[in-house]
């Protein structure tokens, strides 16, 4: 926020201070035709501010009507030679302005999709562990806060090793696409849905009780268990274990060795179940 008011005063400085010195200049009877280039400081941290075309194209089009109104204003009856000369170096101000404007773009935009790359499963297109710990650090603060159930779910495909050992690894890959595509239809809006890794995924509930954590749960897992998975004209089998925590004021390390436990025992129990920590 801070960085943002530094910003704005040097745009607001920075389109200010060409018209003092070319009006004191002009008062002096003097020309300095290259102050206007001084525009370009305001138009680059307005750029930054908000890297898109159209606010490119409106920042040149002000600051030159802007030039333009100044120039007007000191002498209504421009020679034409004065005339060409300051359209002339308004066009070369909007070619370094466009120049510039595209460089900022394309590194906002190669910015973004390092940040999305960082935090995204590159496979199943989920977010990943990373942005796991980035996001419940701010959930649980904010579900003491409101006062709202905050519900783990933990999934593990079952018998993962022997589908790639039977089948190949890009049977594995296909097969965790297509049960993240399953959690995908079945999870909300204000849910988390993760690849943790491996064959391993998480789903954070949010303003959820109990009851409804398990349907969900249970959807998913019965939706996985029911949903034909084709792989080269073979049927594979696919079933995942759940096991679900609810938040109770415990340390983040807590709360998922609570879910993993409860996923543990599913597992140990026979797969293809829902355990809740007690």
């Amino acid at each position: 926020m801070k960085r943002t008011y530094v910003y704005w005063l040097i745009i607001l400085i920075g389109t200010i201070f060409p018209i003092i010195v070319d009006c004191i200049a002009y008062k002096f009877g003097k020309e300095y035709p290259f102050v206007w280039s001084l525009f370009i400081l305001p138009s680059i941290f307005i750029m930054i501010l908000s890297p898109k075309w159209k606010v490119v194209i409106s920042s040149a089009i002000f600051f030159s009507l802007l030039k333009f109104i100044v120039k007007f204003y000191q002498n209504e009856s421009l020679f034409s030679v004065e005339k060409f000369v300051l359209f002339a170096g308004s066009l070369v101000n909007w070619l370094i302005h466009l120049t510039i404007g595209y460089f900022v773009i394309k590194n906002q935009k190669l910015v973004q999709k390092m940040e999305e790359m960082a935090l995204t499963d590159t496979l199943t297109g989920l977010n990943n562990r990373r942005y796991f710990d980035i996001y419940i650090e701010k959930a649980i603060p904010l579900s003491r806060k409101m006062n709202f159930p905050l519900l783990l779910l933990m999934i593990d495909i079952d018998y993962f090793k022997k589908i790639n050992d039977n089948y190949g690894h890009l049977c594995g890959d296909q097969a965790l696409k297509h049960i993240a595509g399953i959690m995908k239809r079945h999870v909300r809006e204000t849910d988390v849905l993760i690849r943790f890794g491996g064959e391993e995924f998480s789903i954070l509930l949010q303003e959820t009780d109990i009851k409804d954590g398990i349907n969900i749960a249970e959807r998913i897992r019965d939706t996985v268990r029911k949903t034909e998975f084709i792989y080269e004209g073979t049927h594979v089998a696919l079933t995942i274990s759940i096991g679900l925590a609810i938040h109770n004021s415990e340390h983040i390390y807590m709360f998922l060795k609570k879910a993993d436990q409860a996923l543990y025992e599913a597992k140990a129990n026979g797969r293809n179940q829902l355990v809740v920590f007690e």
